[in-house]
């Protein structure tokens, strides 16, 4: 009686996070959904200027009103999205795929491996971050293909050291060492209980690189006086993705928070895979 009485507080206690966690995946679902639909969910289009039209209240044909050169503020910030999705799936996924691959098998292999990945991190932690992001960007050259590539070869180092942090502690634990007795193989025994923790602790870097997206403002122009060829060797659309940078923050906000809120859920999962 007094385990189900003490299951049943705990299950109290994490309805709270399942709640946040629902909320925050659904209006998560919800910005993607706009994102990826917004050239064809967009009243207007978010550069075309209308004099006539400038500093317009919120009401109408304008939802958002419009801004002091006439432009549709509701289309700004559904671009802003699609920009800001595009940043944050190739600006993170590239890192987390390479740091959570390394990590892993530095932390799994461990010996000469191990060793030689972190002296990597090491170095790469011996620079500043974005000092390191914006040399990597000059000697590549202007564009959001080589801020996608600086952020893979600086980006990688915290899920790295994340996963191998976690990988070395589920190798002390009693599972791991039992399951080869119970017939089971390395993958099978190991992968299962690390992965819900790994979720629950890799948000928080998603969360930081979603925010990045301000930053990445200035990376890709390095000067005002290379914006003109940054945006040559970008085309024309480049040109059109620079000056949604206004709105692009309302979208950093709100898909931050509900991130959050999505993480804050998945704690209670991470702590009973543990166990």
């Amino acid at each position: 009686m007094k385990a189900i009485a003490t299951f049943s507080r705990l299950r109290q206690r994490a309805i709270p996070r399942q709640q946040a966690l629902f909320a925050g995946l659904a209006i998560v679902g919800l910005w993607l959904l706009v994102a990826c639909l917004a050239p064809w969910i967009a009243p207007f289009d978010p550069i075309a200027q209308d004099a006539s039209s400038s500093l317009l209240p919120p009401g109408g044909a304008h939802l958002f009103g419009t801004d002091n050169f006439g432009r549709d503020v509701f289309s700004r910030v559904l671009w802003g999205a699609r920009v800001d999705l595009q940043i944050c799936l190739l600006g993170v996924l590239f890192p987390f795929m390479l740091g959570t691959t390394l990590g892993a098998l530095a932390g799994y292999i461990g010996g000469v491996a191990d060793a030689l990945v972190m002296r990597v991190i090491d170095i790469v932690l011996a620079f500043p971050f974005l000092v390191l992001m914006l040399a990597i960007i000059a000697i590549l050259g202007p564009g959001l293909s080589s801020f996608y590539m600086a952020m893979a070869m600086v980006g990688w180092v915290s899920y790295a050291r994340l996963v191998r942090a976690q990988v070395l502690t589920l190798k002390t634990a009693r599972f791991y060492s039992g399951g080869p007795q119970s017939g089971l193989r390395p993958s099978a025994d190991f992968v299962p209980p690390s992965a819900a923790q790994c979720a629950n602790r890799s948000h928080h870097f998603f969360d930081v690189r979603l925010r990045s997206g301000a930053a990445e403002r200035g990376l890709g122009e390095l000067s005002r006086a290379r914006r003109a060829a940054s945006y040559r060797r970008m085309g024309d659309y480049g040109g059109r993705r620079a000056e949604l940078y206004h709105y692009r923050m309302v979208d950093n906000h709100l898909s931050g928070a509900c991130h959050r809120a999505a993480g804050d859920g998945l704690q209670p999962a991470g702590r009973w895979a543990g166990r």
